[in-house]
């Protein structure tokens, strides 16, 4: 609530500074947009003997403006509307009314002094976004109530932040969520267009409501990520990431690796084609008292492993081939192929929300005896989640409009084998995008 004060204030003062700013020298200017995007998206069945399809319409309506002085000064606001429709209806949980998304003050390079300092509703977006984004996948985008301040010099960014995430709540103003805070650091070196290195420090501190057996859950991750152009149209990349600290009483000690190379080609079709392997740490030993398994603060979704989500960088290893081609100037056709396996049989199968997909809820029998076999420890008869092959068609209709459709065949391997009897798993979306 006090940071919401605080910004309620800057931004009066930003327009205080806007209406009294005067001459050529602190030229004010005004910008604003708007973007709207529907999507109707199916998933076919997956677990055995369950009527699990899926089919939704999800609508967001997103708008903004921004008021600049100069290179010096710029009030942001962005408001956010969601909706999603279900053969049962309307959705509460994935719906949002009009709601205030972002609303900052940026100051930055005041007197030549290179800095820069950012406050209010925010996104974060760094890096490959495997660690921290506002993944744009989902109706509903991440935002913090937070500060920011950046020092930019020649071939240097660096940001130091800290906040606390928007909890979205139907019907009311989306408040920042005082259980979840985030503090980080994300620098940036580059060389020329060849050469660029990340390294950032992310910590995510999370608490149950107030009360005598309060959890906490706090996470620290360090990493960096290599970024290479050795020849003209090769690109090499690298990140690693460490993650410890103490969750629900567990000693963390997990990792996480992501590499990937790709070669365009100057040729019919315009082709650049991606090899990717991902690893994720998992638990070995659910018994102990130390937690293994890597969990991403705040990743991306959609992209990195798989447009049908059914992963993401938690316990997994992934092996993936992809294509762009560009058969005209406006249309860009993008077949992929994923292999997936469990870092660990001990540990769970995270689905891309953090979800587990495996094991299932296991079942309980009566008396002591059936408590404890229930809430013993299962192993993954082998390793091998499954398949994905994918197809991603974008076609800029107008300047102004863009169509996307994508399809996804997931091929259960050993693993899902043990929830699903299906032999293919399909999910499908087509959406439209609209910008002014």
């Amino acid at each position: 609530m006090r940071l919401c004060v605080s910004m309620s204030a800057l931004a009066a003062g930003a327009l205080v500074c806007l209406a009294e700013t005067e001459g050529p020298e602190k030229p004010w200017s005004l910008d604003a947009g708007t973007d709207n995007r529907a999507r109707y998206e199916a998933m076919g069945p997956f677990r055995t003997a369950a009527d699990d399809a899926e089919s939704a319409v999800v609508n967001r309506l997103r708008m903004r403006a921004e008021a600049r002085g100069g290179d010096a000064v710029a009030l942001f606001v962005e408001g956010l509307d969601v909706r999603e429709w279900t053969a049962a209806g309307p959705q509460a949980a994935n719906t949002d009314d009009l709601d205030l998304h972002q609303a900052y003050l940026e100051v930055s390079r005041v007197a030549d002094v290179p800095l820069r300092a950012r406050l209010g509703r925010q996104e974060f977006n760094y890096g490959s976004k495997r660690i921290l984004s506002a993944p744009s996948w989902s109706n509903k985008i991440r935002s913090f109530d937070a500060a920011l301040l950046g020092l930019d010099l020649p071939g240097f960014k660096g940001d130091v932040f800290g906040g606390y995430l928007v909890k979205y709540v139907y019907g009311r103003f989306n408040p920042p969520d005082e259980n979840e805070r985030l503090l980080g650091a994300f620098n940036t070196f580059q060389r020329g267009k060849d050469v660029l290195v990340d390294a950032y420090a992310v910590s995510k501190r999370r608490q149950s409501a107030a009360g005598p057996d309060r959890e906490v859950r706090e996470r620290h991750t360090a990493g960096t990520r290599l970024n290479l152009k050795p020849l003209a149209g090769l690109t090499l990349e690298a990140e690693a990431a460490w993650q410890f600290g103490r969750d629900a009483g567990l000693d963390v000690g997990a990792y996480a690796v992501a590499l990937w190379a790709q070669k365009a080609f100057e040729t019919v079709l315009d082709p650049a084609v991606r090899a990717e392997f991902n690893l994720a740490s998992g638990d070995s030993d659910p018994t102990d008292k130390r937690s293994e398994t890597f969990e991403p603060p705040y990743q991306t979704t959609h992209g990195p492993y798989g447009i049908i989500d059914f992963l993401r960088w938690q316990n997994m290893r992934e092996i993936a081939l992809a294509c762009v081609l560009h058969p005209t100037g406006k249309l860009t056709v993008q077949p992929e192929a994923h292999a997936y396996w469990l870092d660990s049989t001990s540990d769970a199968w995270y689905h891309g929300s953090g979800a587990k997909l495996w094991p299932p809820p296991p079942e309980q029998g009566d008396g002591p005896e059936g408590a404890e076999a229930a809430a013993a420890p299962r192993a993954a008869a082998g390793s091998h989640v499954g398949s994905e092959l994918s197809l991603i068609l974008t076609q800029k209709l107008t300047g102004n409009v863009t169509a996307e459709a994508g399809y996804s065949a997931f091929v259960p391997g050993a693993v899902a084998n043990e929830i699903s009897d299906r032999d293919v798993v399909h999910f499908g979306y087509v959406q439209v995008v609209l910008s002014l």
